[in-house]
């Protein structure tokens, strides 16, 4: 998961996020669009993990 500077909140996957190390971009494969997110405008990050039970 990823937060914008402008608030705006993300949901990532392994199997269509990509990272341009040229362009220090996020590139996302959507399937009818593509996006590519600025690494300087993350805000933070964190690992959104479904299923997972706490003890």
């Amino acid at each position: 998961m990823l937060k914008l500077g402008s608030g705006e909140k993300l949901e990532l996957h392994k199997h269509n996020v990509s990272f341009d190390e040229s362009t220090q971009e996020i590139k996302v494969d959507a399937a009818s669009k593509t996006y590519w997110i600025s690494a300087d405008s993350i805000a933070y990050y964190w690992i959104h993990r479904e299923g997972v039970e706490k003890e």
